[in-house]
């Protein structure tokens, strides 16, 4: 819905009908989203009435691995509005507005879920050679993970250049909360024919942490009150009305910035020692993000911005369909993605999509 307030957070240009809006924390929104680029439920022929057969997870985790991909993201994000306001004069329109954002994208080789399938399912089939079992390996390098938790202070300048032209941006002032980082380097993983729930590793997981450490856990609310991480971020837009004001078009970047991590950074390797000194996988990622913190490093780390082109077509003064294209760079590679849908206002009071 384009004239929703929270239609700004994807072109700062998309003002809402009212000439003035509050949102607070109960009556305000919130989003939540989930995607991955390498399998559907249908790919991996999930049956939901099946959920409590003690298989369901052994068949999920094969069917995933089947269909894997050789580079496969999933990303999860969830957005909650906190605190906002905004006033229209005549053409111009200004808003503050207060969020807090969840963010997580991993990055997953196509080898990573053969080796878990493999390490959890008994009666592994292993190369022979000679008639001597051989070692199975699984090359799992560039292999990413990623969570970042920050709370921008955003506000949004929109001008009405004509009529059917708006144009917008807005600048933000972030606080960074927390962040983990891992990056598999030169990662590769073998499981051992005698025994195989024993494995051997080659490599290192470097990781980087920010903002947070275990030693927190007694002053956890002061890390939200007063997170000491900034940062910055802007964005631009534009949106065009034509054919007699039926039908919207749109184009923006927004999301472009970076947060420097000041508090609680850690840096440290997790190498091939670290491994075979664990007892079980559990373990393994049990430790894996005790780093060691470092004072007087920051840590500069970039948002992933987002581009938008979208289309609203009204059917009616109070329904319209549209179409959002939106695409983000993400660990170096372009992810896009297609949004449809129909709009409806029911009175000055009541509008779905």
């Amino acid at each position: 819905m384009p004239y929703i307030p929270q239609a700004s957070y994807q072109n700062p240009a998309n003002t809402p009908l009212c000439n003035f809006y509050l949102s607070l924390p109960i009556i305000s929104g919130a989003s939540f989203g989930y995607n991955n680029d390498f399998f559907t439920l249908e790919e991996v022929e999930i049956d939901l009435k099946a959920r409590w057969d003690k298989q369901y997870g052994d068949s999920l985790l094969s069917s995933i691995a089947d269909v894997a991909l050789l580079s496969n993201r999933l990303a999860i994000r969830g957005n909650v509005d906190l605190f906002g306001f905004g006033l229209r004069a005549q053409k111009h329109y200004i808003s503050f507005y207060i969020r807090e954002v969840i963010q997580s994208d991993l990055l997953f080789p196509d080898e990573m879920f053969r080796f878990i399938r493999d390490y959890e399912k008994e009666g592994v089939v292993y190369q022979t050679t000679n008639d001597s079992p051989k070692m199975v390996g699984y090359i799992m390098s560039g292999g990413k993970i990623g969570l970042t938790q920050y709370r921008p202070f955003t506000l949004q300048y929109a001008y009405d250049v004509m009529p059917n032209l708006t144009v917008g941006g807005n600048v933000s002032y972030i606080s960074g909360i927390l962040t983990a980082d891992a990056t598999m380097d030169t990662f590769f993983t073998q499981i051992k024919p005698q025994d195989p729930n024993d494995y051997e590793v080659i490599g290192r997981i470097n990781v980087t942490t920010a903002g947070y450490s275990n030693a927190d856990s007694s002053d956890l609310a002061n890390i939200f009150i007063n997170p000491q991480n900034s940062g910055w971020s802007f964005g631009l837009g534009g949106k065009l009305t034509t054919m007699n004001k039926r039908l919207d078009l749109s184009l923006s970047a927004v999301n472009i910035g970076q947060i420097n991590w000041k508090r609680k950074v850690g840096q440290t390797s997790f190498t091939d020692a670290s491994f075979e000194n664990s007892d079980s996988l559990g373990q393994i990622f049990d430790t894996l993000f005790r780093v060691e913190e470092k004072p007087g490093l920051i840590f500069k780390q970039k948002l992933n911005p987002e581009f938008f082109l979208g289309a609203n077509y009204y059917l009616s003064q109070n329904m319209s369909v549209g179409a959002l294209f939106r695409v983000q760079p993400i660990y170096q590679t372009l992810y896009s993605s297609v949004t449809l849908a129909f709009n409806a206002r029911v009175g000055k009071w009541l509008g779905f999509s």
